[in-house]
């Protein structure tokens, strides 16, 4: 399972690694795309000619057992004559720490003349995994990884061979460049939300959600909205997220207010704000109100406000009115009669400004609406 080519490089990493207080760091993390691995070098620093030969390398990574298979590596093509990467060990399940698998990249190739500079991030390789991205994978700590430090039969380490390095011998050896890792463990992208399902009906004249999702990876809440016309929209509330993968999740909700017809939408938000809307669904009710909503006029109104509706049955109404404070100005209960409805309520006593009427057909709460107060 391994070359002496990378044997020497490892025993060349024991040898050194108590020496080599500076030098370059090893990361790996996913590309915007979500799907192509990226191995990544930062030196922190300075080499220049001629104590900046690279020779051989190995970058070395662990998967949770049966997470990864390694596809499609690619070496760096921004850096012609750099070497080729391979990925030419895996060990599965090693006894030393049998839930992971391991993977080995190395570097091949003549050795080349390679400026390290300070903070400098350079792309060695990309590969990808044939499977679904479902674990995390880590570049492994040579030092503290428990398959890295107790193995004696596979190469399994990080290294890059700088010879003739100003660190080891005055300038006259060589050593492992490689000291460390940076962000070493980087996780699967989050799944998009499955909204499985979004229904509603009405129940006991109200209307009543239910909506079904899966793959909640990230996600804060949903916001229920609900509008009139299908145009214009308010948030009647919000339901934290349950999270969770691979088994649907269930919600309902039930409105507390009723109208002829409404419209409803989910708008489901992430951890980090973004979010999304499912499609938009109408339910209709001819429990109260049928022919449309309610009307309400003049307005602006100055002495007498008119509200007008049809209902399917006898009854008690109640109004409450608001000033834009949300102070009730204004209660009074009246009867309800099958068919046509119109009454008139006193508004002189009102200051001029802006406020909102709310009606309770049979202890229905029906939407509320807006008016203006004005002095003849």
């Amino acid at each position: 399972m391994k070359s002496s080519l990378f044997f020497f490089t490892f025993l060349l990493f024991l040898a050194s690694s108590s020496l080599a207080q500076t030098g370059v760091e090893f990361t790996v993390r996913l590309d915007a795309s979500g799907t192509t691995y990226e191995a990544y070098m930062r030196s922190n620093t300075t080499w220049t000619p001629p104590f900046n030969i690279t020779g051989t390398g190995q970058f070395s990574i662990k998967a949770p057992t049966g997470t990864l298979v390694v596809t499609n590596v690619q070496s760096n093509g921004a850096f012609p004559g750099f070497g080729d990467w391979v990925n030419n060990v895996f060990v599965p399940m090693p006894p030393e720490n049998d839930t992971y698998d391991y993977f080995a990249f190395g570097l091949g190739g003549a050795s080349r003349q390679y400026p390290y500079m300070p903070g400098q991030e350079v792309l060695l390789f990309t590969f990808n995994n044939a499977l679904d991205c479902t674990a995390e994978i880590e570049v492994i700590d040579n030092l503290s990884d428990p398959f890295a430090v107790n193995q004696s039969s596979v190469n399994i380490g990080n290294s890059l061979t700088s010879f003739g390095s100003q660190m080891v011998n005055n300038g006259t050896g060589f050593a492992n460049a490689w000291f460390g890792n940076y962000s070493p463990i980087t996780s699967c992208p989050p799944l998009p939300l499955d909204l499985l399902s979004f229904t509603g009906e009405i129940v006991e004249c109200l209307p009543k959600l239910y909506w079904v999702t899966e793959n909640e990876v990230n996600v804060s809440h949903f916001n229920v909205e609900r509008s009139r016309n299908g145009s214009d929209w308010e948030i009647v509330t919000a339901i934290e997220a349950i999270g969770g993968i691979g088994e649907p999740t269930t919600y309902s909700f039930q409105d507390d207010i009723g109208a002829s017809k409404l419209y409803y939408r989910l708008k489901s938000v992430d951890l980090d704000g973004s979010f999304e809307y499912s499609p938009v669904i109408a339910l209709e009710s001819d429990c109260e109100i049928h022919g449309g909503l309610f009307d309400i006029y003049p307005n602006p109104v100055s002495d007498e406000l008119t509200f007008v509706f049809d209902s399917h049955r006898e009854g008690t109404i109640k109004f409450l009115v608001f000033d834009d404070l949300g102070r009730k100005v204004i209660e009074t209960d009246r009867s309800l009669v099958e068919g046509f409805n119109k009454y008139e309520i006193d508004t002189r006593r009102l200051a001029n400004g802006v406020y909102f009427i709310q009606p309770f057909i049979n202890n229905l709460r029906l939407t509320i609406e807006r008016f203006v107060k004005v002095e003849k």
